[in-house]
């Protein structure tokens, strides 16, 4: 029995589809602006910046996407330095404090040793 020969879709085959682009911003600039909007002292806490986010943004994903997502975005963020915790993953979120860079220092001339004064006879 001769193989059987397969057919290949090249007409009419679907296009992949290109993902539509979000309605809302990255998840670490809807966290920055929760964090900001929320003015907590100590940080925000991370129930507080979920209930922010989903009542000022239209999300598509699930509960438990958003979740993942919104974790994700958190400790990235994190990790780049965006966002800092001082007390650890279960406390409050912070914004990181921008730190200057440094200024360079002028070194000053090095001084030209001083003639020895003669003395007089």
């Amino acid at each position: 029995m001769p193989p059987k020969k397969t057919e290949t879709k090249t007409e009419g085959a679907a296009a992949p589809k290109a993902k539509a682009a979000p309605v809302h911003p990255s998840y670490q600039d809807m966290i920055t602006d929760a964090i900001i909007q929320l003015k907590d002292r100590n940080g925000s806490s991370r129930q507080s910046l979920k209930k922010y986010v989903k009542s000022n943004n239209t999300i598509n994903a699930s509960d438990n996407m958003f979740d993942s997502l919104f974790n994700k975005a958190l400790k990235s963020g994190v990790d780049k330095g965006i966002f800092e915790q001082p007390k650890g993953p279960s406390g409050g979120t912070k914004l990181a404090k921008k730190t200057a860079a440094p200024k360079e220092k002028k070194v000053a001339a090095p001084k030209k040793a001083a003639a020895p004064k003669e003395k007089k006879e």
